[in-house]
């Protein structure tokens, strides 16, 4: 699944990570409340991440597992998790959203990643993945609005992305987030292509504020 179809506001509490400081980005962190008044922190992807990343799936339906890869799937494999979790941060970078315990125990609530096209490196193909438990909870958009702003630091103009007909949730995500999406019917995919040129400046200072998701 791409993300889930949020309808909740929620809050940061830092007005922009710094995305174009390399030597800061492993350590960035982002803290944000849902509306509900669950919090989740957000941050990069580390290689460290892989049990954090077997326990995610455990969490995920067969209907989510199935709107992220296109395909029936029962589990990773070790490749599949180095893949997803040892990344070179510009041409495939991702974000993970987590819950924390009082003991630092690190819980899994979502994934949001692109992948530069080599033939085209200036478009990448990108992905929001929500545990179930956390849908609609206003998480897909987190992501997604966070991962536009990597996207552009690293010179990505236009992120895609390929749905089952069927998945709504991440449909609604997308033009909701992304108002001038594009899409078009391609079988039984639905193929959504976002130009980013348009986007805020992602290296615009702005205050604190309550986004609606």
């Amino acid at each position: 699944m791409i993300g889930d179809s949020p309808r909740a506001a929620l809050q940061s509490t830092r007005a922009r990570p710094p995305w174009g400081a390399e030597e800061l980005e492993v350590l960035w962190e982002d803290e944000v409340t849902l509306a509900d008044g669950g919090r989740i922190y957000v941050r990069v992807v580390r290689p460290s991440d892989r049990p954090t990343f077997e326990e995610g799936w455990t969490h995920l339906s067969a209907e989510t597992r199935l709107f992220r890869f296109l395909a029936p799937r029962d589990h990773l494999s070790p490749g599949d998790l180095d893949y997803l979790t040892d990344l070179d941060g510009v041409d495939h970078y991702a974000i993970g959203a987590v819950t924390r315990d009082a003991d630092g125990h690190e819980g899994p609530v979502a994934v949001a990643r692109f992948v530069r096209m080599r033939d085209h490196p200036h478009e990448a193909d990108f992905a929001v993945t929500v545990v179930d438990e956390y849908q609609r909870r206003g998480v897909g958009s987190v992501m997604l609005e966070r991962l536009v702003v990597a996207a552009l630091k690293r010179g990505i103009t236009t992120l895609r992305a390929d749905l089952l007909v069927e998945n709504e949730a991440a449909k609604h995500l997308i033009r909701k987030v992304v108002p001038r999406a594009q899409s078009r019917l391609q079988g039984a995919l639905v193929c959504f292509e976002i130009p980013l040129e348009a986007e805020e400046d992602p290296d615009r200072e702005e205050p604190d504020r309550e986004e609606t998701a």
